[in-house]
């Protein structure tokens, strides 16, 4: 995230786009949150784009129902999608 911090800081336009490319190629459970932080931070749509479809391909949500009453278990999807905007 540093080198991509620092290629938009001084304009080195192909570094940050190898940046983002490594960055969506590393996408993981242990990346995503990071890199849609970093997506946001810098102002970088497509991979703040790129994460959170790779978030939303793997966030899991339930509906159960209980009697008459439906509980919705979600997962931070919601909150992510909120935050990115």
């Amino acid at each position: 995230m540093d080198v991509l911090a620092s290629a938009i800081e001084y304009g080195l336009d192909e570094l940050r786009r190898l940046c983002i490319l490594y960055l969506v190629e590393s996408l993981s459970g242990n990346t995503a949150c990071e890199a849609l932080q970093a997506a946001v931070t810098y102002g970088q749509d497509d991979l703040k784009h790129k994460a959170m479809i790779y978030i939303e391909k793997h966030t899991k949500v339930s509906v159960k129902r209980l009697d008459k009453m439906t509980v919705y278990t979600v997962s931070s999807r919601d909150s992510i999608r909120e935050y990115s905007m």
